[in-house]
C-alpha cells in the first residue's frame, strides 16, 4: 500500500512537471519560465517582424545567388 502510494505521487509530480516544460518548449521559451504569463502584444510583434525579416534575407540572397550563376553562363 505504501509502495502504491509513493507510486502515484511520484506520477503525479512527474506529470504536473512535464506539462510545465512541455508548455514552454511549445511556447519557444526557457524550461522554467512561468508558461502562465501572457506575452505582450510589443513581444508578439518582434517575434513576427524578426521571422519576417529573416525570410525575407534568405529569398534575397537566393535571388541574387541565381543571379550570379547566370551571368556567369
Amino acid at each position: 500500500m505504501k509502495c502504491r502510494s509513493k507510486l502515484i505521487i511520484g506520477l503525479v509530480i512527474g506529470a504536473l512537471l512535464g506539462l510545465w516544460l512541455g508548455v514552454n518548449i511549445g511556447r519557444e521559451r526557457p524550461l522554467y519560465s512561468n508558461p502562465f504569463k501572457k506575452e505582450s502584444l510589443h513581444e508578439r510583434f518582434k517575434k513576427a517582424g524578426r521571422g519576417f525579416f529573416n525570410s525575407a534575407g534568405d529569398a534575397i540572397k537566393e535571388s541574387a545567388d541565381d543571379l550570379r550563376d547566370k551571368f556567369k553562363e
